[in-house]
């Protein structure tokens, strides 16, 4: 019972032709280990090791008969699910999974104990790779997640399936204690340049918030040294411009550039120039260009003074 570590005969051998005796006793999913944190396998492969977790004793048996009839595909079983995946400096990488109304047990995703030592490991606080929100969800739910090892700056991004029931943000408390939260809409990515507290996911009934009208808050801190965090509010799906200014008029930093949903969106600078060069204490500006990606006429600029004080 619990988790175990498996190998493999002489040949690839398909997780679901794996005979189960008793029948049912693998409560998981196989796990293997890589550059990319855990991982499910579909495939158990020769001089690999493996982790499945049962719920009680048993055997299993592999059958690696190369005349073996051909299987059906091994069914994907996050799919229907959405995805937030955590990158670090090192390319290391791990996926997460949440969504609701997808009908399978929350044990299926439970991961294999942490990596030992100071290798790299993602996942949510009850020890999962996957969430499964309650389909009747009539208050909000949070997600803690866990990091190890991870080598910062790190990158945060997701792809959330639309749902008309429920909707989600990404939050956590920066160097300062301030929380920063995020509205989790379809596609987004967020950079987190130094280590943070209470990283986590929100589950909320109904629709993800939409802002009523284009907004550009006031960096926060400010002053600042050296990072500081510029918030934006898009009612509806635009093309982004977010660039900083001396006060002459040259420019520092290209922030944003591209298609941006949506939604309530924050960024943070950590006061390097375009060639990635720490800048020098001083007045600077940064300007919002938002045009409206069905509408260009429906358009939003505006410009905000921020101090750099070392």
């Amino acid at each position: 019972a619990g988790w175990n570590m498996i190998g493999s005969c002489s040949a690839p051998v398909a997780t679901n032709t794996i005979v189960q005796s008793p029948p049912g006793i693998v409560v998981s999913n196989y796990f293997a280990y890589g550059l990319t944190g855990y991982f499910i396998a579909s495939t158990i492969n020769p001089g690999y090791g493996y982790w499945v977790k049962c719920s009680g004793p048993g055997t299993l048996t592999l059958n690696c008969v190369s005349n073996v009839a051909k299987t059906s595909p091994v069914e994907d079983p996050v799919e229907g699910l959405s995805a937030l995946t955590i990158q670090d400096s090192k390319g290391r990488s791990q996926t997460l999974y949440f969504g609701a109304g997808v009908n399978k047990s929350p044990e299926l995703f439970s991961l294999p104990p942490s990596a030992p030592g100071e290798q790299f490991d993602v996942r949510f606080a009850s020890q999962r790779m996957a969430e499964l929100v309650p389909t009747d969800l009539k208050a909000a739910v949070e997600y803690a997640i866990q990091l190890q090892s991870v080598a910062y700056p790190v990158t945060i991004t997701w792809n959330v399936k639309n749902s008309s029931d429920v909707s989600y943000d990404i939050s956590y408390r920066n160097g300062k204690k301030d929380m920063v939260r995020r509205s989790m809409l379809s596609a987004g990515r967020l950079q987190l340049r130094q280590p943070v507290e209470g990283l986590k996911l929100t589950a909320k009934p109904g629709h993800a918030e939409i802002p009523l009208q284009y907004a550009l808050d006031q960096n926060y801190p400010n002053p600042f040294n050296p990072t500081t965090e510029i918030r934006f509010a898009l009612p509806v799906d635009a093309h982004v411009t977010l660039k900083v200014f001396t006060i002459t008029g040259q420019v520092v930093a290209e922030l944003i550039d591209g298609d941006q949903e949506a939604g309530f969106h924050s960024i943070t600078w950590d006061s390097r120039n375009i060639s990635s060069e720490q800048i020098s204490s001083g007045v600077y500006f940064y300007r919002l260009v938002a045009t409206d990606v069905n509408n260009p006429s429906n358009s939003f600029d505006q410009v905000k003074k921020m101090m750099l004080m070392k």
